[in-house]
């Protein structure tokens, strides 16, 4: 992995802004995510004191939990959580790709540890209070993800109903890359054929006046 994002951030010199954060803002942007996910929000003063907000109310049900009578399990869950953390941070510092979305095997452990929070708080009033906090969080970012385009993923199945629509038996969908994507070859129903424009991922403008007039189908 190491070697390959080695590669990659030669191959495609943009590459690296886009697939990784630095790595000083990255243990609290995966804080965020996991509460949040995909939400954004434009106002950076608003992102900063939800993020606050989120990072505080995480210490609070951690150390909860470590004040709670299931050791065993808040051990367990802490390791699995920030282990792979704190490794992705040390290796993003020679080779940045470390980003929230790489981490999400840690996603369970951080659930957990904040069901163990909630569970040690001895308090009634306060226990309830923090699981409907955490209530409303997952429920408006779940809204928010399912009713909002814009912090979904990639539309890959609408754009290949589209080419496939409007195409012919004697289309191709050519991809300026080694292979076509794998989103598109996962929803196609075999109407085009697809094929690769390229050996590498590396397509300039010299490669690709060269190449293109020789890609046959």
């Amino acid at each position: 992995q190491l070697e390959g994002g080695r590669w990659l951030t030669k191959a495609l010199p943009g590459w690296q802004a886009a697939a990784s954060v630095p790595p000083v803002k990255a243990p609290f942007l995966v804080l965020v995510k996991f509460f949040l996910g995909q939400i954004d929000f434009q106002n950076s003063l608003v992102y900063g004191l939800v993020a606050i907000f989120l990072f505080l109310f995480f210490i609070l049900l951690f150390l909860a939990a470590f004040r709670g009578i299931k050791k065993e399990a808040f051990w367990f869950f802490s390791f699995w959580f920030f282990v792979p953390l704190v490794l992705a941070v040390l290796i993003s510092l020679k080779v940045s790709v470390i980003s929230p979305k790489r981490l999400i095997l840690t996603l369970p452990a951080f659930v957990s540890l904040l069901s163990l929070g909630i569970l040690s708080i001895k308090n009634r009033s306060s226990q309830i209070l923090a699981l409907v906090i955490l209530i409303l969080i997952s429920s408006a970012s779940l809204g928010a993800y399912w009713f909002n385009p814009k912090l979904q993923r990639e539309d890959w199945r609408g754009a290949t109903r589209y080419v496939e629509t409007n195409g012919d038996p004697n289309s191709l969908a050519l991809f300026e890359f080694s292979d076509p994507f794998a989103p598109y070859l996962w929803y196609q129903t075999g109407k085009i054929k697809s094929s690769r424009a390229f050996d590498g991922i590396s397509a300039k403008e010299e490669l690709v006046e060269a190449k293109l007039p020789l890609t046959t189908f």
